[in-house]
C-alpha cells in the first residue's frame, strides 16, 4: 500500500477507534479493510454532508474563498470552488497537487515535500474532525489554528460532528473548547443536534486588519 495512502487510512482508523472506544496498540492491513470500519467511513461520509448542510445554514460558506486543510478522499468536505491543502489531496483527484499545511506565527502557507514554502489566496481556512496525534506528514497541529485567528489574516473554522452515542463525543467538544479558549472575542461557537446527530463548529466572524 501507498506510505501517504496508508498513512491517511491509519489516520481515519484511529479515530473510528476512538469513536468506538476501542484501544488497539497495532494497527494491521486486515484492519483497514474490514467490514465494520468500512461501513463506519461509508456513514461518516452522510453525516459529513449534513455537517457541510448546517455550515450553509449558517451562512459560513457564502461569498467567500474556502480552503480546505488535511482532508482525503472519504472525509473531504464537498464544497464547489474550494482549495485543498491536504498531503492527501491526490487521493481526492489526480488533478490536484499534496501541499502540507504549516502554521508560523499566525501565518497559514502550504509547503511541499521539496521544502517549497506558499502562502494561501483565501478568506477561509477550513476543517473538520481533525486528525490527533497523527504522523508528521500531515503538518495539522489544530492548537496553532488559534494563532492563525488572532493574527487575523484569515477567519478559520474548525468542527466537530458525529453521533451523541460516540465514545469520543466529551473529547471532541471539548477540543473545539479548547481553541476557542485561546482565541480572542472575534468568532461565533455553535452547536446543534439534529436526531442523534450532533455538529459542533468555532469561526472566525470578520477578518481584521493588519496593524488593528
Amino acid at each position: 500500500m501507498n506510505t501517504r495512502v496508508e498513512c491517511y487510512l491509519v489516520n481515519l482508523y484511529h479515530q473510528y477507534l476512538k469513536v468506538k472506544g476501542i484501544q488497539l496498540e497495532e494497527i494491521t492491513d486486515d484492519d483497514l479493510l474490514s467490514i465494520d470500519f468500512l461501513a463506519w467511513v461509508a456513514n461518516n461520509k452522510k453525516i459529513l454532508k449534513e455537517y457541510r448542510d448546517y455550515l450553509d445554514y449558517l451562512g459560513y460558506l457564502d461569498g467567500k474563498k474556502i480552503t480546505e486543510v488535511g482532508k482525503g478522499r472519504y472525509d473531504t468536505i464537498p464544497i464547489k470552488g474550494k482549495k485543498i491543502v491536504s498531503p492527501y489531496a491526490k487521493m481526492i483527484s489526480p488533478n490536484l497537487r499534496n501541499f502540507t499545511p504549516y502554521i508560523v506565527d499566525g501565518e497559514f502557507y502550504a509547503t511541499t515535500t521539496r521544502g517549497n514554502v506558499y502562502p494561501i489566496n483565501t478568506d477561509i481556512i477550513l476543517t473538520h474532525n481533525p486528525y490527533i496525534n497523527n504522523s508528521s506528514l500531515d503538518g495539522n497541529d489544530i492548537e496553532f489554528w488559534a494563532d492563525v485567528h488572532n493574527r487575523g489574516q484569515y477567519e478559520i473554522n474548525i468542527g466537530v460532528y458525529g453521533t451523541i452515542h460516540d465514545k469520543d463525543y466529551r473529547e471532541k467538544l471539548d477540543l473545539i473548547d479548547d481553541i476557542r479558549y485561546m482565541m480572542d472575542d472575534d468568532y461565533e461557537y455553535n452547536y446543534d443536534e439534529f436526531r442523534d446527530h450532533y455538529f459542533c463548529t468555532i469561526k472566525s466572524l470578520k477578518l481584521k486588519k493588519k496593524g488593528d
